[in-house]
């Protein structure tokens, strides 16, 4: 029997680009069908989360994803550019984004059009793996597309022509995430229990496992 879960994404959360590997991974392998749903990034939904923060929290975030990257046998390095255009040093949040819509509706389509997993490790690694700059330039996100069985061109002019609407379908999505228990991505869900981090991998996969999660014959 093939079991359903629900994984909770935003582009510009790092800790996002692990989960979405090890789930990805996770499909390939196991009878498992994860729908993504994307979520726009805290800088989006609360921006005043940076101000009320540590002023240690980000500074500790790199130092764990470099590691925990290490830990997983992935690159790890700071996007170029950053999906959210912000200082680092003053967290102040730039009025101006030109990156993060057009990113988390093209991940919103892809969801729609069944390759939601596939399309995130692809654009998450681009972004997050420290490998490429200027991601955004080049033919860059139409390989991400082609390698998800997708077309970059084909995609643009939907989230162009549906923006509104797809924006409605990712504001229900955090509404949900917030419904079912958490804020912050990632979040995979099953059976209405919700695992947050891509720490809880481990304890995430024994859940399953005890609800027969069996690998594809």
């Amino acid at each position: 029997m093939t079991l359903k879960a629900h994984l909770y994404l935003s582009v510009r959360n790092p800790n996002s680009y692990f989960a979405a590997r090890q789930y990805h991974q996770l499909q390939q392998s196991h009878d498992i069908d994860i729908e993504v749903r994307t979520v726009y990034p805290l800088a989006i939904r609360y921006p005043e989360y940076f101000e009320k923060n540590s002023p240690l929290w980000i500074p500790y975030l790199i130092r764990d994803c470099h590691r925990y990257a290490e830990f997983m046998g992935m690159g790890f390095g700071l996007p170029k550019p950053d999906p959210i255009v912000q200082n680092l040093e003053t967290l102040e949040i730039s009025s101006e984004q030109p990156y993060i819509f057009r990113l988390a509706r093209l991940l919103q389509l892809s969801t729609e059009q069944g390759a939601g997993l596939a399309f995130a490790d692809h654009l998450l690694s681009l972004i997050w793996d420290g490998q490429t700059t200027d991601w955004d330039q080049g033919d860059h996100l139409a390989r991400v597309a082609r390698a998800a069985g997708l077309d970059l061109a084909e995609l643009d002019r939907q989230a162009k022509a549906e923006a509104a609407e797809i924006d409605q379908r990712i504001f229900a999505n955090q509404d949900t995430l917030h419904e079912e228990g958490h804020w912050y991505t990632p979040s995979l869900v099953f059976n209405g229990e919700l695992f947050f981090s891509e720490s809880r991998y481990d304890l995430a996969l024994w859940r399953l496992e005890q609800h027969g999660l069996s690998k594809r014959i």
